[in-house]
């Protein structure tokens, strides 16, 4: 990821950030994991990616449900 700001990749840096979101919610740790996947969806929308967008709503709304943020989860479904 740091390479990928070096570069200003801001696709590849959006990419890397919603993957380390993957990696702390497959460890239970919910909040780093929102953290990072806010962080992407920030990104990916200035780019205007819909598709990686929605990609990150999805894992966002996961997150969401791992912490029981039903409403958040639900939000970030239908969003996506």
């Amino acid at each position: 990821m740091v390479i990928s700001r070096n570069l200003n990749d801001r696709f590849n840096e959006a990419a890397y950030l919603d993957y380390l979101g993957v990696v702390y919610r497959r460890q239970n740790k919910y909040a780093q994991a929102i953290d990072y996947h806010q962080q992407s969806l920030a990104l990916f929308r200035q780019l205007k990616t819909p598709r990686s967008e929605a990609i990150v709503l999805c894992n966002l709304g996961m997150a969401y449900l791992g912490q029981e943020g039903y409403e958040q989860a639900l939000n970030s479904f239908q969003t996506a």
